[in-house]
């Protein structure tokens, strides 16, 4: 993760915000979707969904398509 300064403040206390600099997709065999809320399971589709716009279209087909498997929106049980 890279540190840089903020592109908003909404306080009077100074905040760093993070980016990240390697993209790659969580493991689903480590991850009980019924554990995660509602802003969890949005968070970690939408890293993923930035992972196929970025690491996609680079792709072979067959690696492609494994990183559509691996990146696909978690399904709530």
């Amino acid at each position: 993760m890279l540190v840089r300064e903020p592109t908003h403040t909404d306080s009077d206390r100074p905040f760093l915000e993070f980016e990240t600099l390697t993209l790659a997709p969580f493991d689903r065999r480590l991850i009980d979707p019924t554990l995660l809320g509602e802003a969890d399971t949005a968070l970690l589709d939408g890293y993923h969904a930035e992972i196929l716009q970025q690491i996609a279209p680079h792709l072979p087909a067959d690696a492609k398509k494994w990183l559509q498997t691996a990146c696909a929106p978690l399904n709530k049980a």
